[in-house]
């Protein structure tokens, strides 16, 4: 019981973490896609 609480405790910081990677990584998906738009509409 104490190791599951252990692991709850531990988690939200990764999450958070992940989450925001995951986010800058979307952002620059976008922009690449954007770029990417821009050269076949060229």
């Amino acid at each position: 019981m104490e190791k599951q609480i252990d692991m709850n405790f531990h988690s939200p910081s990764g999450i958070d973490r992940l989450m925001r990677e995951a986010k800058e990584h979307e952002r620059e998906a976008k922009r690449r896609y954007d770029e990417y738009l821009k050269d076949k509409n060229d």
